[in-house]
């Protein structure tokens, strides 16, 4: 895994102000203890956008869930919203088992398609790697630097 975004292969996560480098924020994570923590009702992420489907539209985890409590069928879900395709596909192949979430304070910074793929499977628990508080200057060193792109 890269220690942080290249040219293509951007991963971002907004936290305030700051738009973090992802691979970043995973590499300074190596160290901390893995956690085991309750996952948060899937409600809270109600007005949580963080993905664009195929269309550039915003697409928030919730609504996937909500289409999967519906009918659980994936395919019948794609069929339905065929501009979901890659994030479904993402988060049926989630491994949230073995790969952490990463979280500042109580918020997803990476792992938003395993937490979504442990809402689906109804598991109550995941493991996670949580920073309790991050300085104004470390945020600034993990923000993601548009210039390489």
């Amino acid at each position: 895994m890269p220690k942080e975004s290249r040219l293509g292969d951007a991963q971002t996560a907004d936290f305030g102000d700051h738009v973090l480098d992802v691979y970043k924020l995973i590499d300074l994570a190596k160290d901390l203890d893995v956690l085991e923590i309750d996952i948060p009702p899937v409600e809270n992420f109600k007005d949580d956008a963080c993905w664009n489907d195929e269309n550039g539209k915003k697409l928030k985890p919730y609504e996937i869930v909500q289409e999967y409590i519906n009918k659980p069928d994936i395919y019948s879900i794609i069929e339905k919203h065929p501009e979901w395709r890659k994030h479904i596909e993402k988060i049926m192949e989630a491994n949230y088992e073995d790969i952490p979430i990463i979280l500042i304070d109580d918020q997803v910074m990476d792992g938003m398609h395993r937490l979504t793929r442990a809402w689906i499977d109804g598991v109550e628990k995941v493991k996670a790697k949580k920073f309790e508080h991050l300085s104004e200057e470390k945020l600034k060193q993990l923000e993601y630097e548009k210039a390489k792109e």
